[in-house]
């Protein structure tokens, strides 16, 4: 048995949205399809953002880091509300385990991670 990504939940990150977007990925294939506009790419970027701190795409082409930060926070979000991605995944144990990054304002503290146990479902 292998470790399994059982959702992805996604709130004020690039185009998702001011409330929380959930992506249940309980199969052993997760397939996201769409139009042009519609996330596809926001979605990738928010699993790349939640597993390595940072998009590389984004690293590439903004001047600064701080434009970095703005680039991934949605336009419309009140300036008080969060902005985070997070997992529920299943270890190879059958455990499960909430994995969580949040986008911060302090250039030292720019990227929170955390895991946390959480009950199995």
């Amino acid at each position: 048995m292998t470790a399994k990504f059982d959702s992805l939940t996604v709130c004020g990150f690039r185009s998702c949205g001011a409330d929380p977007q959930t992506l249940k990925c309980g199969a052993a294939l997760t397939i996201v399809g769409g139009t042009n506009s519609q996330g596809k790419t926001s979605l990738a970027e928010a699993f790349e953002f939640l597993l390595t701190g940072r998009i590389v795409r984004r690293e590439l082409t903004a001047s600064a880091q701080d434009e970095f930060a703005d680039a991934l926070r949605n336009a419309h979000l009140d300036a008080g509300k969060p902005v985070y991605v997070e997992a529920d995944v299943i270890d190879t144990a059958g455990t499960a385990h909430k994995l969580r990054r949040e986008l911060g304002w302090a250039p030292a503290r720019s990227f929170l991670a955390s895991s946390t146990k959480a009950p199995r479902r």
